[in-house]
């Protein structure tokens, strides 16, 4: 093979790769751009006092959100964590937060959202840890809550939630902690009585 065609051979290589790692870049910069917005919902649907505000350390824009209070992340540079419990924040889950696509815990327990259950959390297909235990949340359990195959703790404890514990609950089947007490439910399924859980506490013990 002639000297000329290895360095045209060559020449294509490098081109093909460069393409390559441009792509992975956009593609990283597009993830960040994503989640960072989603936090940025999330934020500007709650009050609360400066110092306990979840994003108070991370106003410059140059602050990765892997670098961000209770946010953690991935290789990939992906949201997998939030862990926002206990900041007396006071609001509601905005939508865009179901965009976090590679959520594996959200922690918002301790706090004062309010409002209905989101019914979008069908979205996150990840999710191994769930807890919203005592905030304000009202409304019925969405069965959406359970839609990811990979949970295993689910925690909705102290609220005003009232009905039906819903069915696709049962889908969940790698569940081994669900803690609904003290809310309204009615009484009318009675998942602690099969051996599903390594612990349930549907109603008030």
């Amino acid at each position: 093979m002639e000297r000329s065609t290895l360095y045209l051979y060559a020449k294509l290589f490098l081109l093909q790769s460069l393409i390559a790692c441009l792509t992975a870049i956009a593609d990283v910069t597009t993830n960040i751009t994503t989640d960072q917005s989603a936090l940025v919902a999330l934020k500007s649907h709650i009050s609360t006092t400066e110092h306990n505000n979840m994003l108070s350390n991370n106003r410059s824009s140059d602050t990765s959100i892997c670098n961000w209070a209770g946010v953690t992340c991935s290789i990939g540079q992906r949201v997998t964590g939030l862990n926002i419990s206990n900041m007396d924040h006071t609001g509601t889950i905005p939508p865009q937060l179901g965009n976090l696509s590679f959520l594996v815990s959200l922690d918002l327990q301790g706090n004062k959202f309010g409002g209905e259950l989101p019914t979008w959390f069908h979205l996150f297909l990840e999710l191994e840890y769930l807890s919203l235990r005592n905030n304000s949340f009202t409304g019925s359990i969405p069965g959406s809550l359970f839609s990811s195959k990979k949970l295993r703790t689910f925690v909705l404890s102290h609220n005003s939630l009232q009905g039906l514990v819903p069915v696709e609950c049962g889908n969940a089947t790698l569940l081994e902690l669900l803690n609904l007490g003290y809310n309204k439910l009615i009484d009318s399924l009675d998942f602690c009585g099969d051996d599903l859980f390594l612990f349930c506490e549907l109603f008030d013990v």
